[in-house]
C-alpha cells in the first residue's frame, strides 16, 4: 500500500500532508507559537518568512513524493494546530527518526500522542521500518512523554548532541522496533488500519 496524502484518525482529527495551500497557515501558526516553540525547536530561529515555510513545504512534500517517508500537518477541526512526520529516512538499514511539535493552545487534548502513534504505524505498516527513533532534549518532559506512550525504550543520552540557540543540549534517543510494535496490544498501536486509505 502506497503513502496517502490524508488520514483520519477519528471525528475531527486528521493528518494531512503538507503543500502549498497550507504555506501561509503554517507560517501564521509559526509566528503564533515562536516563543513557545523556541524551547526545544532549533529550526524556530532561521524560520523568518513564508519563503522559509515554503521551502521546508516544497522539501517536505518531495520527500514524500520519493517515498522517503510523510510530514503531515495535525489539523483539530479542520484548524492547521502542528507537524508530525519523519526526517528523510534510511531506505537501506530500514531507520526512521520521527519529530513532532504541536500549538501550545492544543496542548493537553491528546492530538499529538495520536498523531504520533499514526505516524509511527504508517511507518512499520506502509513504509517497512524495521526500527523507528525518536530524539528528545533530557529536559523536554512533554516529548519524552509522547515517545514513552508509545512504547518506545530510552536507549540513550547523548551529550551536548543538539545546538540550541547558542547552547549545546543532552538529548535523549528513544527507540521502537517493528517485532516490539507488533507485540504490542492493539489498542496500544491505535490500529486503524482501515483509516489508512487516500480521501477521494
Amino acid at each position: 500500500m502506497a503513502p496517502v496524502l490524508k488520514i483520519d484518525i477519528e471525528s475531527g482529527l486528521r493528518l494531512e500532508i503538507l503543500q502549498a495551500q497550507h504555506i501561509n497557515e503554517l507560517f501564521q501558526l509559526v509566528v503564533n507559537n515562536r516563543k513557545h516553540l523556541q524551547q526545544w525547536m532549533p529550526w524556530v530561529d532561521s524560520t523568518k518568512s513564508k519563503a522559509d515555510v515554503s521551502n521546508f513545504v516544497q522539501m517536505t512534500f518531495d520527500q514524500f513524493s520519493k517515498n522517503l517517508g510523510p510530514n503531515r500537518g495535525i489539523f483539530y477541526h479542520d484548524i492547521l494546530c502542528g507537524v508530525a512526520g519523519y526526517k528523510p529516512i534510511d531506505p537501506i538499514n530500514k531507520i526512521g527518526q520521527v519529530g513532532y511539535w504541536l500549538s501550545e493552545q492544543y496542548q493537553g487534548l491528546g492530538l499529538m500522542t495520536k498523531s504520533a502513534a499514526m505516524i509511527v504505524k504508517e511507518g512499520f505498516e506502509i513504509l517497512a521500518l524495521n526500527r523507528i527513533e525518536i530524539y528528545c532534549a533530557v529536559d523536554n518532559v512533554r516529548s519524552q512523554n509522547v515517545a514513552k506512550r508509545l512504547g518506545f525504550k530510552h536507549e540513550a543520552t547523548l551529550r551536548e548532541h543538539e545546538r540550541l540557540h547558542n547552547r549545546f543540549v543532552d538529548v535523549t534517543l528513544f527507540s521502537l522496533l517493528k517485532r516490539e510494535y507488533l507485540n504490542q496490544p492493539i489498542e496500544q498501536r491505535h490500529d486503524r488500519t482501515h483509516h489508512l486509505a487516500e480521501h477521494t
